[in-house]
């Protein structure tokens, strides 16, 4: 929906892409393969967006907007080297960690209505406008005084 494999090699290259994704050594990604990472990616980018309240109608047309796409493609990126686990450093990062991770900061910055995706326009508007996280507040504060510069705490 929102990437394609086209979209990975775009931003990967084939032969990175054969190198995760072909098991039979034929030199092309298997197509078994190609379908789980794309089925994973693509409804892990459906969940981060699902929290602003898109309906299925307004998610198909934002998956068209090239920006989503991008994003979405580098997730699947990282993906697609977890397929290969060789290829995952000792740390549990990949070499796309630092872009995947910043694909989902901006996915994330979406559904928090920080972000408009273009597409937005043509998908119409959210059901919720911006979604909030608030901190929980301690169930009690004590005010500080003279003797007390920090407050009282305790009972």
């Amino acid at each position: 929906m929102f990437s394609s494999l086209q979209d990975v090699i775009d931003r990967v290259g084939m032969e990175k892409v054969v190198q995760c994704l072909d098991r039979d050594a034929d030199g092309k990604p298997d197509p078994p393969l190609v379908a789980t990472l794309l089925t994973d990616s693509n409804k892990h980018v459906t969940m981060m967006l699902n929290r602003k309240g898109y309906s299925l109608e307004q998610l198909k047309r934002l998956a068209k907007d090239e920006s989503l796409r991008r994003q979405a493609a580098w997730i699947a990126a990282e993906f697609m080297v977890f397929m290969k686990p060789e290829l995952i450093s000792p740390d549990g990062t990949t070499l796309y960690t630092p872009l995947s991770k910043r694909a989902m900061d901006n996915i994330t910055a979406i559904a928090l209505a920080t972000f408009r995706p273009q597409a937005e326009q043509i998908a119409g508007a959210p059901s919720t406008v911006s979604a909030q996280i608030f901190e929980a507040q301690p169930a009690f504060e004590f005010a500080a005084n003279e003797d007390h510069p920090r407050g009282r705490g305790g009972f």
